[in-house]
């Protein structure tokens, strides 16, 4: 994967709340990484196609068991499809007994 840009959406945060946003121009993928000591998460990776509208929508994934989601509740790396979208955005919906980081590349 070449990696055309990198984002640490939260560092080690204890509170709900929405990203700032990560642009993307030509991007397929966005791999996430979220860690931490938090006893309980819940967080929903959100984007939009048309880059004027503020108004973001979740992401559904894939993940490992073959199923579809769009919230993000244990400790892991995800594997994401954002490509058409022109921007990307974490909200952290729920977090308890500790903190979580959330990191992620693009990549093409």
């Amino acid at each position: 994967m070449n990696i055309l840009n990198s984002k640490l959406f939260f560092n080690q945060t204890i509170a709900t709340g929405t990203s700032e946003v990560l642009g993307n121009i030509r991007g397929d993928l966005l791999v996430i990484e979220v860690y931490g000591t938090a006893t309980a998460i819940d967080l929903n990776v959100q984007g939009v196609v048309d880059a004027n509208n503020i108004t973001f929508s979740d992401i559904s994934w894939k993940k490992s068991d073959g199923t579809t989601g769009t919230a993000i509740v244990s400790e892991g790396v995800y594997i994401i499809n954002v490509s058409g979208l022109s921007k990307i955005q974490v909200v952290v919906n729920t977090v308890t007994g500790g903190n979580v980081t959330v990191f992620g590349k693009l990549g093409e």
